[in-house]
């Protein structure tokens, strides 16, 4: 049996680089927790740029000045945003559970109503395992669908504000980094001594 070298290198190569593709793919999701701050943080420095200039500009504010009234008014419109969503999640989602079954008996009603008014002779055999599989469908969804929305509002409702604080705070601090390098890139400054 003669045994060809370089397909078997081949193979070897492709296998390695997918098993080092799989391995970095596992560590980059396992190492997110530590690298997403500093992207959230860069990203919103490059968006609030603009706005920082526009308004230091046109107040004749420090940049310092101008970036901290900015960033105030950014994160207040978006963290009533978030608290407007999040209360009207749980309200919608409340009201759903609420309504859940009147939804479930005009739906089983209509199913009804639509298997009577087929007129083909079905044996009374077949239509009560029909409508005892149909009881049972709904019967599933229900309690699935409660199920859900009870989790996703007792979710909703325990989330660690610490936790949001703390990220807040981090994001926070990163874009002031992120700021301060943008700004000294763009002017072409040297770096102060601590900064670096």
């Amino acid at each position: 049996m003669v045994v060809d070298m370089g397909y078997l290198k081949k193979v070897l190569k492709n296998v390695l680089i997918l098993l080092f593709t799989l391995l970095f793919i596992f560590f980059s999701f396992k190492l997110a927790i530590f690298y997403i701050p500093f992207l959230i943080g860069f990203i919103i420095s490059l968006l609030i740029e603009p706005i920082i200039k526009f308004v230091s500009k046109k107040t004749k504010f420090t940049r310092k000045t101008s970036a901290v009234i900015v960033l105030i008014l950014i994160f207040t419109i978006l963290i009533g945003l978030i608290i407007w969503g999040m209360v009207n999640l749980v309200t919608e989602s409340s009201n759903l559970l609420q309504g859940l079954n009147v939804y479930v008996e005009k739906a089983y009603e209509q199913i009804q109503e639509y298997i009577n008014n087929i007129k083909i002779n079905i044996p009374e055999n077949v239509i009560n395992i029909i409508n005892n599989s149909l009881n049972k469908v709904i019967e599933f969804i229900t309690k699935y669908t409660s199920e859900g929305l009870s989790r996703i509002l007792q979710g909703l409702t325990s989330i660690p504000i610490a936790r949001n604080i703390y990220r807040n705070y981090n994001t926070f601090n990163l874009f002031y980094y992120y700021r301060q390098i943008i700004y000294f890139r763009s002017t072409r400054t040297p770096f102060p001594k601590g900064m670096v």
